[in-house]
């Protein structure tokens, strides 16, 4: 979010050098020259999954390569190629989130009979656009953000259907809670923090560059990588307003250290944005008009013939050498040809699998891949217009970042994010359904801030996320592969799982699509 703050500010001048100094200067290093002199840089290398080493591009061809963020072209759709005969077969999807309603459209327009099961009162998972509160103004309390064309399977789909992208609201006031002070400048670095950031910036995109974006993460040797964040940053040496400012923005996407979050997570997002922080900060700016529902309807819009059923949570999958049996928990059964199982790995263990699942599935579900963090959002009077703050989480009561989106009534509307979610195992972690506890969080960054509402929704809670966003875990790579694998007439699918956006909307329809094709390869075979 740094960049992003720079690119939406009036008075951006001196982060906007410190941005061009490391573009710059990683330039000049590329090149070969240091202090002065030229000299052969030891290149960083990625790894193809022969083994064979290729040169990474440095942060400035990133920039200028396609797709970065100097030249982005449009995403080239292919045609359809669905085949056109009917079948008789019948296919059950377990789990109606992104990546189940796409495994199910796309099976339907293969032909099969397809049954969607969803153990909740509506289809989406962890993307959830409702009304705030008692107002008429929808809000997101999952995954609401997208990266355009970078995201080719998220991007596929809002083109098929001519949906179109809406930027976040702008933002031109400013307070972070940050190494213990509260600054009010667009960007929260000092002039004595120069050089620490430019040292973890850096860091960072040394790292990242050692990951290769078009082959997944598990086919590289990246094990050096596979720390907790917190070790990973001690390897550098920062300032605390630094180290709080890479924490901030490194616990949002993989959690703090009880959650045993791979520093991996993040590398990986900077991988696939260019390996760039630029591209990564910027390019998420965007969300869809009509939100997350409009891209559901859309997509379930192209299978009418898909039989859903709500508020049917699956107990057993079994199956034999004949079929697949699933008994939801009100003891309905469905007879199936195959099955994709679509809900997050945090709750495979709530499922009976008859066998048993893989060892690398038992073990990588044990890991329980999704951080316990908290998204709300928060009615307040006595707020600024247009507000953006960064904190520290043990500065800012828990929060990480703080954000305007709107106003209701004269008040504004504020977006919330914090990686310390309240949980029966940490009960004092944040919880955004609490008043007391949100104004206290809003109040350190908006003195004299009154909130008057609040809501959100408890993923940590919720018996069919047991969590919040994805992230992968310290170890977790070393079983994806197999957590991925088809077993008989079984194909897995979620942002879990996936090859590429980890925790993404794109992330969950590139698996649903790869777990439908697979699963129609399996039973076309026999």
């Amino acid at each position: 979010m740094l960049v992003q703050l720079l690119c939406r500010s009036q008075s951006r001048w001196a982060g906007t050098c410190v941005i061009l100094a490391i573009c710059i200067r990683r330039e000049l290093s590329d090149r070969g020259w240091r202090g002065g002199a030229a000299v052969q840089p030891a290149q960083p290398k990625s790894t193809t999954l022969d083994g064979s080493r290729e040169t990474s591009p440095g942060l400035f061809e990133a920039l200028k390569a396609p797709g970065g963020i100097l030249q982005m072209r449009p995403l080239e759709i292919p045609p359809h190629n669905y085949k056109e005969k009917q079948m008789s077969k019948r296919v059950v999807v377990v789990g109606a989130g992104f990546a189940g309603i796409t495994a199910a459209r796309d099976l339907n327009e293969l032909g099969y009979r397809v049954t969607l099961l969803e153990a909740r009162d509506r289809v989406g998972g962890t993307a959830y656009r409702r009304k705030f509160a008692s107002s008429d103004v929808d809000v997101e309390l999952g995954g609401a953000w997208f990266a355009g064309p970078r995201q080719p399977h998220v991007h596929r789909e809002v083109v098929r259907h001519g949906l179109q992208y809406k930027s976040d609201p702008a933002v031109t006031t400013f307070a972070h809670l940050i190494g213990g002070k509260r600054i009010e400048t667009p960007v929260p670095i000092e002039p004595e923090d120069y050089l620490a950031f430019e040292r973890g910036a850096f860091h960072v995109l040394n790292a990242a560059q050692h990951l290769n974006p078009d082959l997944p993460i598990d086919a590289q040797p990246l094990k050096s990588f596979d720390v907790g964040w917190e070790e990973f940053l001690s390897q550098v040496e920062l300032t605390p307003n630094i180290r709080d400012l890479f924490n901030s923005n490194a616990f949002d996407a993989i959690g703090t250290a009880r959650d045993n979050g791979s520093a991996l997570t993040l590398l990986w997002s900077t991988a696939l944005f260019g390996n760039s922080i630029v591209n990564r900060s910027t390019l998420t700016d965007q969300q869809l008009e009509g939100g997350t529902t409009a891209l559901i309807d859309a997509i379930l819009g192209d299978a009418p013939e898909i039989d859903l059923r709500l508020n049917s949570p699956v107990a057993t999958v079994g199956q034999d050498g004949t079929g697949v049996t699933v008994l939801t928990v009100d003891g309905t059964t469905f007879k199936a040809d195959g099955v994709v199982v679509a809900v997050p790995v945090n709750v495979w263990d709530k499922i009976e699998f008859k066998p048993p699942l893989s060892p690398d599935k038992i073990a990588g579900g044990a890991l329980k891949p999704r951080a316990r963090g908290a998204k709300g959002w928060a009615l307040v009077k006595n707020a600024p217009a247009e507000f953006y703050g960064t904190g520290s989480v043990t500065g800012s009561n828990g929060v990480s970042f703080i954000k305007g989106e709107g106003e209701i009534d004269g008040h504004q509307l504020l977006m919330i994010f914090s990686p310390v979610g309240a949980t029966e195992d940490t009960p004092d972690g944040f919880n955004p359904l609490d008043k007391e506890v949100v104004q206290r969080a809003v109040e350190a960054f908006i003195p004299g801030a009154e909130v008057v509402e609040v809501d959100g929704h408890d993923w940590n809670a919720d018996p069919y996320s047991d969590g919040a966003w994805s992230c992968y875990k310290v170890g977790q790579i070393g079983y994806l592969g197999g957590m991925r694998k088809p077993e008989g007439r079984l194909t897995f699918a979620g942002s879990d799982i996936c090859r590429g956006w980890v925790s993404w909307i794109d992330g969950a329809i590139e698996s649903g699509t790869s777990a439908a094709a697979e699963l129609d390869r399996l039973i076309s075979r026999d």
